[in-house]
């Protein structure tokens, strides 16, 4: 119960001087079996008729969720490693909340955390930005060479790898269709993906049945993945994937992973600054070429999150108008309270 209170105050002070919808539960007594923390009212997080009931947006519930955690993965280098809803609640936010919306996020059970080293964590920034990029022949040589670098994994592995990653039945350039089996349309990158389909489910399957050798490779790229790095595959399941089903979410399937850019260009300018400003301790703050470097990688930091950002304004617009059009729904079949719950996925 030691190491659950200690996770617990450590999480504390990383969000500490964050605005974050993020509330930690106070520990009251720490004994080595006894742990007493602060009772918290609240639902599961995915519980549709309570943020209906308490008036809370379910599209911002999901995209805060994913913030957090990306917050942990991406630039604290140190994560919650069993998020399941189950250790999720959700409440209205307090007079002395940090949280930026109208509910806070309370993160339970705190007794199993990683971390992240700092190669490791740039790594699979890089790769998450490669597997978000448009396909190209340096894009999918990126793709394999971070997948190496992160997950051990070798590219007669990599297919495996790359969908346990987005949970798809493989980006462009990833797999050989078979000219006999069902016809698949494959996105560039994940910015790109539709819906998953029935058919792409289907296909998944029967590749999992049917292909042979397939069952021994995905042992393989389980034995080869470091155990944290699985830990962070199944974090990146429950906050890509499957709140943001459970929640039934308006915005398009591939706006968490617009997060996820933010969150890995972000870490990407923050190693880069602090390693070419190590550099100019050594060689003296006029050093031309590394005060142009410093300026390019400014520059392509700027580029990025900007480009992100007002993609992410686009598609919280069209998900904002769908919300208004099942409110306009549900008030012309079954008046005012048929529109709020119309408007919150209840109906």
């Amino acid at each position: 119960m030691w190491l659950s209170w200690r996770n617990a105050a450590r999480a504390a002070k990383d969000f500490e001087h964050m605005r974050t919808s993020l509330y930690i539960p106070e520990v009251l007594l720490a004994k080595k079996r006894v742990l007493i923390m602060e009772y918290i009212q609240g639902a599961r997080v995915d519980d549709l008729q309570y943020l209906a009931d308490a008036s809370i947006d379910r599209n911002k519930v999901a995209l805060e969720l994913s913030r957090i955690f990306n917050q942990m993965v991406f630039i604290n280098g140190w994560f919650h490693a069993d998020p399941h809803p189950g250790n999720l609640l959700i409440r209205p936010a307090t007079i002395t909340t940090k949280s930026p919306y109208n509910f806070e996020i309370v993160l339970l059970d705190h007794g199993l955390y990683f971390d992240i080293g700092t190669p490791l964590r740039i790594n699979y920034s890089k790769f998450w930005l490669s597997l978000i990029s448009p396909a190209s022949e340096s894009t999918n040589a990126d793709r394999r060479k971070y997948a190496e670098l992160v997950g051990n994994i070798g590219p007669d592995l990599y297919p495996i790898f790359e969908a346990a990653m987005t949970g798809r039945a493989g980006l462009e350039g990833t797999f050989e269709d078979d000219p006999s089996g069902p016809s698949l349309e494959r996105a560039s990158g994940l910015i790109n993906v539709s819906r998953q389909t029935e058919t792409e489910v289907e296909l998944i399957r029967n590749t999992i049945m049917t292909r042979e050798g397939m069952f021994t490779d995905i042992l393989n790229v389980l034995r080869r993945v470091p155990r944290r790095v699985l830990m962070v595959l199944k974090l990146n399941d429950l906050t890509s994937r499957n709140l943001d089903h459970s929640l039934m979410t308006t915005h398009s399937n591939v706006r968490v992973f617009l997060i996820n850019a933010k969150y890995c260009v972000y870490a990407i300018w923050r190693d880069d600054q602090k390693r070419i400003i190590n550099a100019m301790r050594d060689s003296g703050l006029l050093s031309l070429s590394l005060l142009s470097e410093y300026f390019i990688c400014w520059w392509r930091y700027q580029k990025r999150y900007s480009t992100v950002v007002f993609v992410e304004t686009f598609m919280d617009i069209q998900a904002r108008l769908i919300i208004t059009k099942a409110w306009l729904r549900g008030l012309l079949t079954h008046g005012f309270s048929g529109a709020h719950l119309a408007a919150s996925g209840l109906a």
